[in-house]
């Protein structure tokens, strides 16, 4: 995973005399490709920001820092993490552009990137990022190194309702501090949260959690979603019925059979969803090819030592609204999973034979055929190159090994024959 950092207010070296300048400096923080569920930070911000700290989730090699401010570049050496003596930081490119204010010095804009690798050890809290320019010149940058809260799977615990109360799992989950608008926590720790829902639902829907990683605003576990089930409890209509008036008028004659409402069909994905997709190029080795994949499955292992790691399911399906009208012997549909891919070549199909069974308004299936259900993978793996060795930073694919890996680019659709008639007929895939 890769981080993104833009911003200023670093002191040159000393003596260095500084330039006024027409563009802004900034500051942008964006994480690229966050493994499912885990902590992402991102912010955006222009200005002064000499008092702010930026969060950064330890545990995750090649963060990419990039800097922007007047003669930034000019006299740089080296760059290192306060207190993280483990922390590898490389500048991989300096130099300046133009501002675009009339070409002039005074609009030269300098630059640096750096890759910087925070190791699962790191210590959180408060540090700095200092840049050590020629003659002893020092600038420091604010830093919040956070732990990665992650959630790895939903679990339903109703008693009444499968959606009444849900338990999250995986890891610093107590690190989380938010509201819910359909949830209350009931309890809480490290390794679970379990939340119980607010009100009644009375119409088959996904609520989508925003968890806030406490002390960083900026950090978030996002896409977590949670299909709520209909309540049988509930009214035929999916509403509450109103209160009897004060003074009751005479009863209304039997109304006249209606046509059920029409029915809407939807794609469901559980999340998080953690997939063995490859997330870049092959990499050559000296051992033969490995490949990039989400940071989850070497969780806890230990540098340079290939391991055979469990797949976590991948949960797909439908869901649906106003589903008594999609319930019956005239109500067959399929749901297809897709690798788009391979010429959309269908994986699995979910077939609904008579559409809807009573009051079920989800229907799901684990993974598809020849999925893989290990993967063996290596952290971190070092090689042999001459006389010295080469360490590549991150979660691989064992390269001796020929995996089966998830497509980049799958598909849930939903009644392809345009068998049922629906309210909204443009909403029946998803792709992930």
């Amino acid at each position: 995973m890769k981080i993104l950092l833009q911003t200023f207010s670093l002191a040159v070296s000393a003596g260095l005399a500084m330039a006024a300048h027409a563009a802004e400096d900034t500051f942008r923080l964006s994480t690229i490709n966050p493994p499912a569920g885990s902590t992402d930070c991102r912010e955006n911000f222009f200005g002064d920001i000499l008092g702010k700290r930026f969060a950064m989730v330890r545990g995750r090699p090649n963060h990419t820092i990039r800097i922007e401010k007047n003669l930034i570049d000019v006299g740089l050496e080296r760059a290192s993490v306060a207190n993280c003596s483990a922390c590898d930081v490389t500048i991989t490119r300096k130099g300046n552009f133009d501002s675009g204010r009339n070409g002039f010095l005074a609009d030269r804009k300098g630059f640096v990137e750096l890759e910087v690798n925070t190791p699962a050890n790191t210590p959180t809290g408060d540090t700095n990022l200092i840049l050590h320019y020629l003659g002893g010149g020092r600038g420091e940058y604010k830093l919040l190194i956070v732990r990665n809260s992650r959630v790895d799977s939903i679990e339903a615990v109703g008693v009444s309702n499968p959606s009444e109360r849900v338990r999250l799992h995986g890891n610093n989950l107590d690190r989380l501090a938010n509201n819910f608008s359909d949830f209350t926590r009931v309890s809480e720790s490290d390794a679970t949260i379990t939340l119980a829902l607010v009100n009644r639902v009375c119409r088959a829907r996904t609520a989508e959690l925003d968890l806030v990683v406490d002390g960083a605003q900026s950090c978030r576990i996002r896409d977590v979603r949670i299909p709520l089930a209909r309540d049988p409890a509930c009214p035929a209509e999916g509403n509450n019925p109103p209160p009897p008036p004060a003074n009751p008028l005479p009863p209304p004659a039997p109304p006249r059979a209606q046509a059920p409402t029409t029915p809407n069909l939807l794609p469901a994905l559980a999340s998080p969803t953690v997939l063995t997709r490859p997330l870049g190029a092959v990499v050559t080795t000296t051992r033969g090819g490995m490949l990039p994949v989400n940071s989850f499955f070497c969780s806890g292992l230990a540098a340079n030592t290939p391991s055979t790691v469990n797949v976590p399911k991948l949960t797909w399906g439908v869901s649906g609204v106003n589903i008594e009208a999609a319930t019956g012997p005239n109500a067959r549909f399929d749901v297809q999973l897709i690798d788009v891919d391979a010429n959309n070549r269908v994986l699995d199909t979910l077939t609904l034979p008579q559409g809807f069974p009573a009051n079920t308004p989800l229907l799901q299936r684990d993974n598809y055929p020849g999925r893989a259900t290990t993967i063996r993978v290596v952290m971190n793996p070092r090689f042999q190159v001459g006389t010295g060795q080469q360490t590549f930073a991150g979660c691989f694919t064992d390269p001796d090994t020929t995996p089966t890996l998830d497509s980049r680019n799958l598909l849930i659709k939903v009644d392809p024959d345009n068998r049922i008639v629906e309210s909204n007929e443009k909403d029946n895939e998803l792709r992930f």
